[in-house]
């Protein structure tokens, strides 16, 4: 699988070479895609199988890249005249990057179409699970002065492609943001006190109140010593 995806028919799965170099991760992505997950160790296991049984390994891995030994992969062709239109992708992250600036390649790489909005759609996937198609101009490019070049039958390839000859969906409105009512302050909380009763080394003063006649404790304490006057004159009077 490996052998048929690096050396014969990259361009089935979207794949394109540095040279005779391949990206380890998308190499790994299409391997997923195609049922045969695998991870950078099994394919090492591979070379060392093969190692084993006095065999050259199939497959170099430096720094990220793959490439296999037993042979070179095929490379992009000029194209005179492309279809009239092609079709690519990108993050949504960059979907109004692109709308202003255009398509541009990274840095050694060149952009990826398809002939199909489905097929560049389902390369796209492999960076971003909802990618923004994204519709070209091709001829009308290719007669501006852009070149085209062709790997297989499946993978077209161009350097950077303005926003002129571009065609993709506006960007999503943002949602107004709603206003959510700030909630209440609550009152601060005050600091327990018990009752005056309860405190420590604490006494409460009472007033007596006043008696039916309006007098205060002087006024009874002086009706009771006259009473008592009264007594003793009965006794001396005889009565």
């Amino acid at each position: 699988m490996l052998e048929y995806m690096l050396l014969r028919r990259p361009d089935e799965f979207g794949l394109v070479p540095w040279g005779e170099w391949y990206r380890l991760k998308d190499v790994l992505k299409v391997l997923a895609e195609e049922g045969q997950p695998a991870r950078e160790k099994h394919i090492r296991e591979l070379n060392h199988l093969a190692v084993a049984e006095g065999l050259e390994p199939a497959f170099v891995i430096e720094e990220g890249l793959i490439r296999s030994s037993q042979g070179q992969p095929p490379q992009p062709q000029a194209l005179e005249e492309p279809p009239v239109l092609l079709f690519g992708f990108c993050r949504r992250r960059a979907h109004a990057f692109v709308l202003a600036n255009g398509l541009q390649p990274g840095q050694g790489e060149r952009v990826v179409l398809a002939e199909s909005q489905d097929q560049a759609l389902a390369w796209g996937r492999r960076l971003d699970p909802e990618p923004i198609p994204v519709t070209v101009e091709a001829l009308r490019a290719s007669r501006e002065g852009i070149r085209f070049e062709r790997l297989g039958e499946a993978v077209y390839l161009a350097p950077e492609l303005p926003p002129h000859l571009l065609k993709l969906p506006p960007l999503p409105q943002e949602k107004p943001r709603e206003h959510k009512p700030e909630p209440a302050k609550a009152a601060p909380s005050q600091p327990f006190l018990p009752a005056e009763d309860d405190l420590p080394g604490s006494f409460r003063l009472r007033l007596e109140p006043e008696d039916q006649t309006g007098a205060g404790r002087g006024s009874k304490k002086k009706s009771w010593q006259k009473e008592r006057r009264r007594e003793r004159r009965r006794k001396q009077d005889g009565f």
